[in-house]
């Protein structure tokens, strides 16, 4: 009796190979999906033993126990072979669609083929666009049993060169959602479409983190002329609570534009729940960025953003033309996802707030856009003030007032990275030769943003250095003047400045205001408008693009507050001077009036200092001296009367006059030496060093006869004609 099984289970393997290498099994399918997206797919392999007979490589309980050690984890085996067919039955049970691909994917690598992306769409569109069932995989059927094949092979039990031989033919029966059927190639499509022309979404990050997003459908005329009211009913039950929804014309075509602003991530998933038709769905979701670092004035983002778009695809191709639109300011890097390829994208934004269009093609169902983002903060007003020095440096201050909000830990982290990154500037200068310095001046909260003062002192050739080291700018500053004197009275001064305003903002700057302290009268370019106040030239800007603003101003001072220092500089010098002369008079006259009286010469103390006159000299009267008239008295006519005198005869000769005695003489010393020079009456008298005298003023002389007073010398009366003596 065991000789006769052990034949008959030889007999069944012999036919069993047979099968395998001639015609071969066959595979059935049998999928079924409900409409909450659950379900199983069931494959079973079967080979008839009495219709096929040949090659015997093996026996059927090893064959049975090697396909069920090879089977993959997301299969279950179960062996119901009957004693005329060899029958293997193989279940895919899933969740979802993302478990159901996650599993193929699984079985397709464990038969050593690449996964797919999206192996299985499926989708019962239920819109006024479209309605209906679709259904397709992205693989062959028979690829799911690869593993099962490799291991008929790999044990020996079927040659190589018989492997495509193992399963013959394949047919399919589904439930997909409601849609039965039976097909040899499994696609199911019963969607009927209402034309759609396109749906552009535009996306705008804003600096606080919050989202301002905008959904365009495009509907066509043709669409709504045929079921207009029934569109418009649909696309109000679309639009979530707190969005704007609303009408208007296109070219063409009609378009519905649902919105909201300062949206947070919860606030966007509930918009494009509403909008795909979806319930509790991540549709939208913002994380740390995985390749982009952020600035001082930014932050980096990782962006995924899905659309689940069954409700809008049109045609046969169930495509849909879709544009994906962000704001033109910072960096967008990354790759669109779509049912069957990625493709990379990245865009670097001008600054403008202008949308610009990151990727737009043909869609079918379900896509993402899933990007790294550097989004700098919102700048609303800023101000510039350069000062040109004298010394040849410059000194500028920066005011930025943004107006996104910041939390008190938000704040100490831009602070920690300004400081930061003025320190590297600050090191950059202390490596050369130039002079310069920066500080950050204030970094704080306002009323519904923050504002952040910079001062930089530096020299001109190195001031713009500062700002790109410390914040990556791209800055240039030039500076010439006519005189570096100091405290000069004019001074004519050119400036070119072009400083980057993206080093703090990402976006248009609605208001900026730049100034140039005592540039003086100047004749400038760029500005809107430009005004001179005082010495200083004023450019105000609007609507500012985040880029290089160029300043380029020359001027003449002429400066009053130095000529006023001048001259009081020069009446203080004045009063210095007149000071210190006024001291020395003062002093000079001290040390006069304190001097000991000179001594005096006993010989000459009692006697009259008279004038020194030459011989035939008249005195000279002093004319500070008032001369009196002497009063004559009246004459007696009846007295008798002095004889008269007569006339002198000038021509007779006169009587010798004597010489008058030298009142100042000295006596002559006992040891005076005669003079025997001949011809010389005299004795020669050693000199002597006199004493010093005080001049005495010579003694009055008088008349004897009229008693006027007679000047010293007088020989005769000069009124009565009196001789004197």
């Amino acid at each position: 009796m065991k000789k006769l099984k052990k034949y008959f289970i030889m007999l069944a393997a012999m036919a069993f190979a047979m099968v395998l290498t001639a015609c071969g099994g066959s595979m059935k399918t049998d999928i079924s999906l409900k409409s909450d997206k659950t379900g199983t797919r069931v494959m079973t392999y079967t080979a008839n033993l009495e219709e096929n007979a040949g090659k015997y490589n093996g026996n059927i309980p090893d064959i049975t126990d090697a396909v069920k050690n090879a089977c993959p984890a997301d299969l279950s085996f179960s062996d119901k072979s009957t004693d005329e067919d060899v029958i293997y039955e193989f279940t895919l049970s899933f969740t979802s669609i993302d478990d159901y691909n996650k599993k193929v994917n699984n079985i397709l690598e464990a038969g050593g083929l690449d996964k797919v992306n999206e192996p299985i769409i499926a989708e019962a569109p239920d819109s006024i666009f479209a309605t209906g069932v679709k259904y397709y995989e992205n693989f062959n059927a028979d690829d799911l049993l690869a593993w099962f094949e490799n291991c008929l092979v790999e044990n020996g039990y079927v040659e190589e060169g018989n492997k495509s031989d193992i399963i013959g033919s394949n047919n399919f029966t589904y439930n997909i959602m409601g849609v039965s059927g039976e097909t040899s190639y499994m696609n199911v499509d019963t969607v009927k479409y209402l034309r759609l022309d396109g749906v552009n979404v535009y996306t705008t990050i804003n600096g606080n983190g919050t989202f301002d997003r905008k959904i365009d459908v495009l509907v066509p005329e043709a669409s709504m002329s045929e079921r207009g009211d029934d569109i418009k009913a649909f696309m109000e039950s679309v639009t979530v609570a707190g969005s704007d929804g609303h009408w208007k014309q296109g070219e063409g075509q009609q378009i519905y534009s649902i919105s909201i602003e300062q949206a947070d991530e919860s606030m966007i998933n509930e918009m494009m729940n509403a909008f795909c038709g979806t319930t509790g769905e991540k549709l939208f979701t913002v994380g740390e960025s995985k390749s982009q670092k952020g600035g001082v004035f930014s932050d980096s983002k990782h962006i995924s953003d899905t659309y689940q778009m069954v409700n809008y695809v049109t045609g046969s191709y169930n495509e849909l033309q879709f544009g994906y639109f962000v704001m033109d300011r910072g960096v967008y890097e990354g790759k669109v996802t779509l049912d069957s390829e990625s493709r990379d994208i990245k865009l670097n934004g001008n600054g403008s707030d202008s949308y610009v269009c990151m990727y737009s093609s043909y869609y079918d169902f379900n896509f993402t856009y899933d990007y790294d983002y550097t989004n700098k903060f919102d700048l609303g007003n800023a101000s510039i003030e350069v000062k040109p020095l004298w010394d040849g440096q410059v000194k500028r201050t920066v005011e930025l007032d943004y107006v996104s909000e910041f939390s008190e830990e938000k704040i100490e982290e831009i602070k920690t990275k300004i400081d930061d990154a003025i320190a590297k500037a600050l090191n950059e200068a202390s490596m050369s030769s130039n002079k310069g310095d920066m500080k950050l001046k204030k970094c704080e909260a306002t009323d519904g943003g923050l504002k952040v003062v910079i001062e930089t002192k530096a020299d001109a050739a190195f001031e713009s250095t500062l700002w790109n080291v410390a914040f990556d700018g791209n800055c240039t500053f030039g500076l010439a003047s006519s005189s570096k004197a100091f405290m000069p009275l004019t001074r004519v001064t050119s400036v070119d400045d072009c400083f980057d305003m993206g080093m703090f903002a990402g976006s248009e700057i609605p208001n900026v205001t730049y100034t140039i302290k005592g540039i003086g009268k100047t004749t400038t370019y760029g500005g809107n408008p430009e005004r001179q106040k005082g010495n200083n030239y004023v450019a105000t800007y609007t609507d500012l693009s985040p880029s290089r603003l160029y300043v380029s101003a020359t001027g003449k001072m002429f400066n009053i507050i130095t000529l006023a220092v001048w001259i009081v500089g020069g009446l203080a010098a004045c009063a210095a001077i007149a000071f210190a002369l006024l001291m020395i008079l003062k002093k000079a006259k001290e040390k006069k009036a304190n001097a000991p009286a000179p001594a005096v010469n006993p010989a000459f103390a009692q006697q009259p200092m008279q004038p020194q006159m030459m011989p035939g000299m008249q005195p000279v009267p002093d004319m500070n001296v008032q001369q009196q008239m002497p009063v004559q008295p009246a004459v007696d006519m009846n007295a008798p009367q002095m004889p008269v005198q007569p006339a002198v005869d000038m021509n007779a000769p006169q009587m010798p006059v004597q010489p008058v005695a030298d009142m100042n003489a000295q006596p002559v010393p006992a040891d005076a030496v005669p003079n025997t020079q001949a011809g010389v009456d005299a004795t020669v008298i050693p000199p002597t060093v006199a004493a010093p005298q005080e001049m005495v003023a010579p003694s009055k002389v008088f008349c004897t006869n009229c008693g006027s007073e007679l000047a010293p010398g007088s020989v005769f009366c000069t009124s009565c004609g009196n001789k004197i003596g």
